[in-house]
C-alpha cells in the first residue's frame, strides 16, 4: 500500500519513506509506527494500541513512545499538525492521506524457479542461522544471510530489499530474541507484503508465534527444513536423474541422527 500525505510518500510493501522526493531512512520500529498510524489514520491510537502493535507487547516506558513521535515529527517536517496529540488519549494521523494500491509486488514462478532463501534472525541465534545454510547447500540452493552476503559500506536496507525482491522462500527464525527484533518483523513484512513464501523455523516449538505467521506451515527441527525444501526440488526439477540424487539425499537424511 502507497500513503501519499504532504509531500510525502510512503510504501507499506517496499518499506520505503520519501520526503520532498528524497528517501529517508527510518528505523524499523519508526517506519512500522508511521504505517500503523497512516493505516489508522482519522482515529486516535493509544499509546497502549501503538505498544502492542510496534513493540509486540514488550513492555516499554510511555516516555519510550513519545520519544519516538518526536522522531518520526523531525523526519517529516512535521509540526505537531499531522501526527497530533491527543492528551490523556494517544495520537493521531490528522492530515490529508491518499491511499494507492502498490505496484511492486512481483509475481515469481515458483513452478519453474529454484528456490532461493532469505534467512531472517536475530543475531543471538546466529549458529542456528549458520546451520540452516549450511543444511541448504547440502541440495545447493543460494541463500542470502546478512552477515555473510552483505558488503562493508553497502547500504544494509537496500541490500536487504534487494534480497528479499530477489528470493522464493523466507526463512524466519523465530526465537524469544528474534520475536523481539524490529529488523526480524520488517524483513518478515517487507517479504510477506510482495507475496514471498513464509517458512517460520520454531526454535522452542512451545513459545508464542505472531499473530500473522499462526495460520502459516512452519517447522522446529533441521529434518522437517530439509524435507520442505527436498520435496519442494523434487517437484520442480524434471530431469530424472537429478530427482533420484535428491530422492536419496531425502533418505540418507532422514536417517541421519540428531546431532
Amino acid at each position: 500500500m502507497r500513503y501519499l500525505f504532504g509531500e510525502c510518500k510512503l510504501d507499506s510493501n517496499r518499506r520505503e519513506l520519501f520526503v520532498l522526493n528524497k528517501e529517508v531512512n527510518l528505523s524499523p520500529r519508526l517506519f512500522h509506527m508511521l504505517n500503523y498510524l497512516l493505516l489508522h489514520h482519522g482515529r486516535v491510537v493509544s499509546k497502549n494500541e501503538l505498544m502492542d502493535h510496534v513493540w509486540f507487547g514488550s513492555v516499554v516506558a510511555s516516555n519510550t513512545v513519545d520519544s519516538c513521535i518526536s522522531k518520526l515529527r523531525k523526519f517529516l517536517n512535521d509540526d505537531g499538525q499531522s501526527i497530533r496529540t491527543v492528551h490523556g488519549h494517544g495520537f493521531i494521523f490528522d492530515g490529508e492521506v491518499t491511499i494507492k494500491e502498490s505496484n511492486i509486488r512481483q509475481e515469481i514462478d515458483l513452478k519453474n524457479k529454484r528456490p532461493f532463501v532469505f534467512v531472517s534472525y536475530s543475531h543471538t541465534d546466529s549458529s542456528v542461522a549458520d546451520k540452516i545454510v549450511e543444511n541448504l547447500q547440502q541440495l545447493d540452493i543460494k541463500s542470502f544471510l546478512d552477515r555473510k552476503d552483505i558488503a562493508w559500506g553497502e547500504s544494509i536496507g537496500k541490500t536487504v530489499r534487494k534480497a528479499i525482491e530477489t528470493c522464493t522462500h523466507q526463512i524466519i527464525i523465530l526465537s524469544p530474541a528474534s520475536i523481539k527484533s524490529e529488523w526480524v518483523h520488517f524483513e518478515a513484512g517487507f517479504a510477506m507484503g510482495i507475496g514471498r513464501i513464509p517458512l517460520p523455523f520454531l526454535t522452542h516449538p512451545s513459545q508464542d508465534v505472531p499473530k500473522y505467521f499462526q495460520d502459516t506451515l512452519f517447522v522446529t527441527t533441521s529434518e522437517e527444513l530439509m524435507n520442505y525444501f527436498a520435496k519442494w526440488l523434487i517437484r520442480i526439477d524434471t530431469k530424472d536423474g537429478s530427482k533420484k540424487e535428491i530422492n536419496e539425499y531425502l533418505k540418507e537424511f532422514e536417517t541421519t541422527p540428531n546431532e
